[in-house]
């Protein structure tokens, strides 16, 4: 499943830090997954709230949200909550569609790139898709437990760290919380 992508403006939210480019897996540390999570955690948790709560009027399609990092802009985990809010779905991208169709393939992820986002729940089976994950869900989810799917892919997948300047496109998400906010000044 290929998730929906608009070709027309979005709100485009900016968690920055200092850059620090990145590619691939990385030398990977407990506490290099700690920092990430201790930095972006609640910023992505609340911006995964606002996408869901938005009012059921709107389109299905638009009920998403996109991580990126800095490096590769085909470096991305994004998670689209269904229309009866029951399922969330997700993709890590696996680089099938860096090149449009009549193109040559160019980007390929690792075996340790698929084994990490396999961890993590993602199936990398396929080559010819992005590497989907799939949760059902009754109520309200865990938006830090889906927050912290999202940053561990792009921490494991693809090597983001505390320092790297992560963003976010979610139409439906406006601005992080205040108490979030204060949180990514300290970090």
């Amino acid at each position: 499943m290929k998730l929906f992508r608009a070709k027309f403006s979005y709100i485009f939210v900016a968690l920055s830090v200092a850059v620090q480019a990145t590619s691939g897996v990385l030398a990977q540390t407990l506490s290099s997954q700690d920092a990430l999570l201790a930095k972006y955690r609640c910023p992505l948790s609340d911006l995964l709230r606002q996408v869901f709560e938005a009012p059921s009027a709107y389109q299905e399609r638009n009920r998403y949200l996109i991580l990126t990092g800095p490096g590769r802009s085909a470096d991305y985990v994004q998670c689209i909550f269904a229309a009866n809010r029951t399922k969330l779905y997700c993709e890590a991208s696996s680089g099938y569609y860096d090149e449009a169709m009549d193109k040559p393939r160019r980007h390929f992820p690792s075996d340790a790139v698929k084994a990490a986002l396999g961890k993590l729940g993602f199936k990398t089976g396929n080559e010819e898709k992005n590497y989907p994950y799939e949760r059902d869900f009754t109520g309200t989810p865990d938006f830090g437990e889906i927050a912290t799917l999202m940053l561990s892919a792009m921490h494991d997948g693809f090597g983001a760290r505390a320092e790297t300047p992560l963003i976010v496109h979610a139409p439906f998400a406006k601005k992080v919380s205040i108490d979030c906010k204060a949180q990514l000044d300290r970090n």
